[in-house]
Order: C-alpha cells, then structure tokens, then sequence
C-alpha cells in the first residue's frame, strides 16, 4: 500500500467515526491530530491531503523539518501557511538534516539551526519535537540514549534562548526515564534532560 493510500485510508476512517450534524453544521471540531510527512509532497496533492484532514476537523498535523537550509525553510512556511489557512496548526519536527537517521556530530552546528529555526517558527509552532523516534535505529542511527540526551540538551537550550519556549521543547523518547541516562550524562546534562522530562510527563 502506498503512503498516499495509507493517509487516505486513515482519513476515511476518521471521517467515517467521526460524527456529521444535519443541516448547516459541519463535522464536529476535534482538537486530535495526525502524523502527516507531507512537508515535501507537491502543492497539489498536500492540498488534498490538508482538506480531508480538515473536512475530519483535525487540528494538529506532526511533521519533520530537515534543517534549516533556505530550500527547507521555504518548504516549511508553505506548510505553516496552508495548514493555517485550514485552521490548523503544525507540530514540527526538529530532525537536523536531510539524512534524518544520522544524529548531528557537529553540534554547534545543530545548536545554531535550532536556534534559527525556534526564531523563525516559534509564535507560530506550538511545539518543537527534538527527533523522531530517537529509540529507533531506523530514525536515529545507534539509539544511543546518551547520545540522544546531548542532543535534546543542546536543542533545548538554543529553543530557550531563541525564546522563552522550554514549555515547547519536548523529548521524543517519553520512556527513556532521566535516571536510565544519568550515570552518562554530566550533571547540568542530567539537571536539564530531568527538567524537560519532568514537565513532559
């Protein structure tokens, strides 16, 4: 099954469970949302994908950023602004580089995307998501929960000084409990993954 039969298929699941008022009233308003990488889809087919979710009343669609290059950020407003149009609103990925299973080695260099990104998005963007799936190989190459931990504290700190938007920044590995990593993490490290996690859970 193709990703584009796959979505709609959710979609007409959801709109068939979801409940249709007679007359003049539409579909009732859910405040739910759907994983949708659709950031790089053509116009047309994002748009047919953004008037059935919006048709099911889906408010929040989850999806990646690859960077923060002048080609990804152009593909991000156009998101941003038809998700907007429809009402709804993106939860967005920070996912570092096109090569999206390779955690940053160059770690400034991730500081300083976050950053640019969070200032760009950031009254926009509810949330900020650091990764997907860091517990995964397949999304993060090693799964190596220390080495996540690195990551989440440098976005953390780069999302906060680009805004005060720590309430934004949340881990994508909900399971990997602070006192798992602590004995690798530094203490400021364990301070700060303790304090991200503690306001998640």
């Amino acid at each position: 099954m193709t990703h584009a039969k796959f979505v709609t298929l959710c979609l007409g699941l959801l709109i068939y469970s979801t409940p249709v008022l007679a007359g003049d009233q539409t579909v009732n308003a859910m405040p739910y949302g759907v994983c949708g990488h659709v950031l790089h889809a053509n116009s047309e087919t994002r748009a047919r994908h953004f008037d059935a979710m919006q048709l099911a009343g889906i408010k929040y669609v989850r999806s990646g950023i690859y960077g923060d290059s002048k080609r990804e950020l152009r593909y991000a407003d156009t998101l941003i602004d038809d998700l907007e149009r429809r009402g709804m609103k993106l939860l967005m990925i920070l996912l570092g580089n096109e090569h999206c299973t390779t955690p940053p080695k160059d770690l400034v260099g991730w500081s300083n995307s976050v950053d640019r990104i969070v200032r760009r998005y950031g009254d926009r963007v509810p949330v900020f998501e650091v990764w997907n799936e860091a517990n995964l190989n397949g999304f993060f190459r090693g799964a190596n929960p220390v080495t996540y931990a690195k990551v989440l504290d440098v976005a953390y700190k780069a999302g906060k000084a680009a805004q005060d938007a720590h309430e934004a920044i949340r881990p994508s590995i909900v399971s990997l409990d602070p006192e798992k990593v602590r004995k690798d993490l530094t203490i400021e490290q364990y301070r700060l993954y303790r304090l991200i996690w503690g306001r998640f859970m």
